[in-house]
């Protein structure tokens, strides 16, 4: 299980109206031979969002209801979810959230503000006082552990009847170089 919190800070002097909050897992974060499934829909700790228990990360990817959901000034709020994953042969996992929403500027402008997820809880890393550059928005990166255990074949034959026609050692580690010896029945 993997769990995620993606905590969204309003740090302005004005209430953020229409937040839309996103992550695409299918195809981005999530990538083939690795599948997940949802073990738990999000759930918004604070005020002001509205999460979406729709949420698949695929068909759709809102956390958030965007039509209910603002965020007033120096508010931070927390939207929880957990994803089921089997990893295949992948060792990392690396994601982004994307949230944007709307302030007023003046008596009629709506300006869209917008930011990518930061690895961490703090949305300016620099402390720079701008929280949407490239410094502030690395993905969050999950190394899996390799859980597979370690099988050798006796053997495969490779003589054209389809069965066992190749020796695939499962469970060897890949992070590091593997080496094989093979000998046959007189130890050559």
């Amino acid at each position: 299980d993997v769990s995620y919190t993606v905590t969204v800070h309003n740090l302005g002097n004005d209430t953020v109206k229409n937040v839309s909050l996103k992550d695409s897992l299918f195809g981005k974060t999530i990538k083939s031979p690795a599948s997940y499934s949802m073990r738990s829909a999000p759930v918004v700790s604070g005020n002001g969002l509205v999460a979406n228990s729709a949420f698949d990360g695929k068909t759709d990817s809102r956390l958030i209801l965007p039509s209910q959901s603002n965020l007033p000034p120096n508010t931070v709020t927390s939207v929880h979810f957990i994803i089921n994953v089997v990893p295949g042969e992948i060792t990392s996992i690396s994601n982004s959230a994307y949230g944007n929403g709307q302030i007023r500027i003046g008596l009629t402008t709506n300006t869209v503000v917008s930011d990518t997820s930061n690895a961490g809880n703090d949305p300016d890393s620099n402390d720079n006082g701008v929280w949407n550059e490239a410094a502030d928005n690395v993905p969050t990166v999950l190394l899996i552990p390799n859980t597979h255990t370690l099988f050798i074949p006796e053997g495969f034959s490779p003589n054209g009847d389809n069965i066992n026609p190749y020796f695939t050692i499962q469970g060897l580690p890949t992070d590091r170089e593997n080496s094989l010896t093979i000998f046959n029945r007189w130890g050559n």
